[in-house]
Formats: C-alpha cells, sequence, structure tokens
C-alpha cells in the first residue's frame, strides 16, 4: 500500500513582519499514490537503444545489407517511484526481443516475388534469382508486400507491445542517420565459425569506407571502391565455401546453428581468397587492391565500418 499525500492549503496571518507572522490551515486534501500518477501521461525516451544488422530482399535490389539504429519512447503514467518504467529493465527487454526475432536474420516480404518450396527460399528479383536453405531462425517473413526502414519500424512497434504486454505504450522509429563520413555500401556475409548469429549466411550490414594517404580523404579512391569494386550492393564470399558457373554463385557451410547454402548472381558476389568475411578480411581485400592497382607515394590507411561504431583498419606503409 502506498503512503498518503497531503496537499495544505495555508492562510498568512499578521502585519507582514517575521515575528508576526503566524499560518493556519485552511484546508487539507489527501492525494493517493493512484489519483497523484494519473493526473498526466509521462514519456520516457531512449536514443541508439540497439542496432539492427540484418538483410532485407527486394525485387529491384535482391538481398542487400542494412544496419538500423532503434530508438524508442514510452508513454504512461508514473508509479510511487515517478517511474514510468525503469530504463534498465526497458532497455534489456527490448534488445532481448530484437536479438531474438528479427537481428542478423534476412527479412523477407510476403509478395508474388518470394516463394518457400521444398525447404529452400526462392526469390525473384531484377538482379537474377536468389535461391537460401537455411534453418528457420536465420529468416523472418514479415506481412509486408514491402521491406523498408518504414514498414518495418511500424510493424516491429506492433509486434513487441503484443509480445511484451506488460510495458507502457511504446513508439518505435528507426534511422540510418550517423555522423560518419565516408563512401556508404550494403553487404551481407555469413560466418561459419562465429559462436553467434554472424554464422547465419544472408545476413548484413550498411558500411562506410574511408580511405586516407598522408593523412587526407581520398573521396576519388573511396568512389572507386564503392562504385568498381563492392559496385554498392555485394555478398562477400569465402573461396573455401563457393562454387560457380557462367551467371551463379553457391555457398555452402555448415555451423553450428545448422546447415546454410545460398545460390546468388554472380555479379552481386566477391569472393575472397581462402579467407572468412569478417570486416577485418574485407578491409585487407580492399587494400590489397589498392597496393596492387595503384602507384600509392604516401603511408594509406583503410577504414571500414560494420554498420555503426565499429570497424576495421589497415595501414599501407610505402617502401
Amino acid at each position: 500500500m502506498g503512503v498518503a499525500s497531503y496537499c495544505l492549503v495555508f492562510e498568512r496571518e499578521g502585519n507582514g513582519k517575521t515575528s508576526g507572522i503566524h499560518w493556519s490551515v485552511l484546508s487539507k486534501t489527501v492525494l493517493s499514490p493512484c489519483s497523484r500518477s494519473r493526473v498526466i501521461d509521462s514519456r520516457i525516451f531512449i536514443k541508439n537503444l540497439d542496432c539492427i544488422d540484418s538483410a532485407i530482399f527486394n525485387e529491384q535490389l535482391g538481398v542487400f545489407g542494412v544496419s538500423w539504429l532503434v530508438h524508442l519512447t514510452a508513454i504512461g503514467t508514473v508509479d510511487d517511484n515517478y517511474f514510468v518504467y525503469d530504463f534498465r529493465k526497458l532497455k534489456q527487454e527490448i534488445r532481448r526481443y530484437l536479438h531474438e526475432h528479427i537481428d542478423h536474420r534476412l527479412l523477407l516480404p510476403t509478395n508474388p516475388y518470394v516463394r518457400y518450396h521444398q525447404n529452400r527460399w526462392q526469390l525473384h528479383s531484377e538482379q537474377g534469382v536468389w535461391e537460401y536453405t537455411c534453418p528457420a531462425t536465420a529468416v523472418c517473413q514479415l506481412p509486408l508486400t514491402i521491406i523498408n526502414i518504414e514498414t518495418v519500424a511500424t510493424i516491429l512497434q506492433t509486434r513487441i507491445q503484443q509480445h511484451l504486454k506488460h510495458l507502457p505504450r511504446l513508439q518505435v522509429s528507426l534511422t540510418t542517420d550517423q555522423l560518419t563520413a565516408g563512401q556508404k555500401f550494403h553487404y551481407t556475409h555469413g560466418l561459419p565459425g562465429h559462436d553467434g548469429n554472424c554464422q547465419r549466411l544472408l545476413h548484413g550490414h550498411q558500411g562506410f569506407l574511408q580511405v586516407y594517404t598522408d593523412s587526407q580523404r581520398q573521396p576519388q579512391l573511396e568512389q572507386h571502391l564503392i562504385t568498381k569494386v563492392l559496385k554498392h550492393y555485394v555478398h562477400f564470399a569465402n573461396s573455401l565455401h563457393t562454387k560457380h558457373n557462367s551467371t551463379s554463385i553457391e555457398v555452402c557451410y555448415e555451423s553450428k546453428q545448422g546447415y546454410f547454402s545460398a545460390k546468388l548472381p554472380r555479379q552481386q558476389c566477391l569472393v575472397l581468397p581462402e579467407q572468412e568475411t569478417s570486416i577485418e578480411s574485407i578491409s585487407q581485400y580492399l587494400a590489397t587492391y589498392l597496393r596492387n592497382n595503384y602507384n600509392l607515394q604516401q603511408p594509406t590507411r583503410i577504414i571500414c565500418y560494420e554498420g555503426f561504431n565499429k570497424g576495421a583498419e589497415v595501414a599501407l606503409l610505402h617502401n
């Protein structure tokens, strides 16, 4: 039971001098904790609560990686501690939901371009046909005709509210806003030796690329790598896990989570020679490409971001 609070109304008596002022109680009103908390709705917010690193499909571009920052607002009445909800618990519960249901998965729409037949997804795009066999936890098909940042934010808000009914009313927004300078690209990959969900073959990220020579940014080199090497949208594969023909590349491996296999349009796949497709390997591959194709006269650094606030850096020293 909460402790009752009182509202006291006073009247001042006397001639206005300090020694002559007296106060008398005109009225006393009991304010229960329940009535106090229902006076007005309060809002709490958490910016950059988490980051979703997943892959999405649309019929124009095919499968590509995205990184979305998650922002949350909770609306409700305050409790006896004047909390709408405990920040620590709120962050834990939302993050757990995101990691269990949406993060590091391939997000698929429900439309005629997406088919599931004999345990294999078939995705028909203008870039070609993608096929994907994987454990059920590696895919999330949503009741949406189009997958993008706005539609996913809307359905995510609804589903979190339904799943976590004890939470106050929620508003969820997703953004890609980030003060990261550099050329942007989108990629997918899978790391079979990873202990977590990075072993899922078609998960992905939005990346940022920076190139410096002698501490000066080199936008032209960045643009060349993005457009000519990465082609804006790319899947990185390890040559040890691939076989290919003139039109497609197939990637297969077994990991702790199960068997993964994907058939991708060849023009959207970049095969790394006998190395896993970590952000460290990607950075090293791009640095080697620059060293082999450009006569670099100064020390050069390649910085690749894997989503936001994390990545890898490689330095090329001038001989």
